[in-house]
């Protein structure tokens, strides 16, 4: 995946907030991800790097509706992939 579709597919996430650096930092590593290999699985949130973000993973940095919404992208994501 390209590193723009990648960040296209955040932007409704970060758009016109006002992130945390952790937040920010983890949404980098997930377009990161993505740019290098097309997908990433959800459980991959609760492993390095993202616990080096925090050791909770994705819950430890954002409220839940936002890790539902992140949750939901990557998995959009990885079915567009694979259609």
């Amino acid at each position: 995946m390209y590193r723009k579709a990648a960040k296209q597919a955040f932007s409704t996430l970060t758009e016109g907030r006002n992130l945390t650096s952790a937040q920010t930092e983890f949404i980098d590593l997930v377009i990161n991800h993505l740019a290098e290999r097309g997908v990433v699985e959800p459980e991959a949130f609760y492993e390095s790097p993202y616990t080096d973000l925090n050791g909770s993973g994705i819950e430890g940095i954002f409220p839940n509706a936002d890790v539902l919404r992140i949750v939901a992208a990557v998995r959009e994501i990885k079915l567009t992939a694979v259609a």
